[in-house]
């Protein structure tokens, strides 16, 4: 997909760099960055700028989200007997192969069955979770001020105009009151 030429120039004038990290698509990055912009309708190089960073604040927030996937499957995997920890256990979990005899020994062996075992395993990431969750709450309130930032500036004339059509019909209230009060 070619870039436009506001958001290539916005690039070099930032320093940007690639915000993927392995196992992720850069294309697919680059593609929805370039729907932001295209969806917002941004037009000048702070508009461009603002859309990119929301975007990036959702990038962010889909990562987070696969990693409280991973983080309740590796505390699924602590919640297990020790004996049963094991890469074959790790790939029958995130199958979800609760049928599977091997993990049907695990969850045996631990006291735990297929719908206890993701509460204990939440159990066992509590920290990660509140992290991972924290991180959430910051990119989306993030997203939110980027997205005001981004409607105050895309709107500043049509504020601007309404303001200024607030001041005449203020003025023209006020002189007719002078009038009225001079009668």
């Amino acid at each position: 997909m070619s870039k436009s030429p506001t958001s290539q120039h916005l690039k070099t004038l930032a320093g940007s760099t690639a915000v993927v990290i392995k196992g992720e698509s850069q294309q697919e990055y680059d593609q929805g960055r370039e729907a932001t912009i295209r969806d917002i309708g941004a037009q000048s190089p702070l508009e461009v700028y603002l859309a990119e960073k929301m975007f990036d604040c959702l990038w962010w927030i889909r990562r987070l989200d696969a990693m409280r996937v991973d983080v309740i499957r590796e505390g699924m995997v602590q919640a297990l007997d020790y004996f049963q920890r094991n890469a074959e256990i790790r790939e029958l979990i995130a199958r979800e192969a609760w049928d599977d005899p091997a993990m049907k020994e695990a969850l045996d062996k631990s006291d735990l069955t297929a719908d206890t075992l993701t509460a204990a395993g939440m159990i066992k990431a509590e920290k990660s979770l509140e992290s991972i969750d924290r991180q959430t709450g910051f990119r989306m309130k993030m997203f939110r001020d980027l997205q005001k930032a981004y409607e105050a500036h895309a709107n500043r004339q049509l504020n601007t105009d309404r303001l200024t059509l607030q001041n005449r019909l203020l003025s023209q209230h006020i002189s007719v009151n002078e009038i009225k009060a001079d009668d």
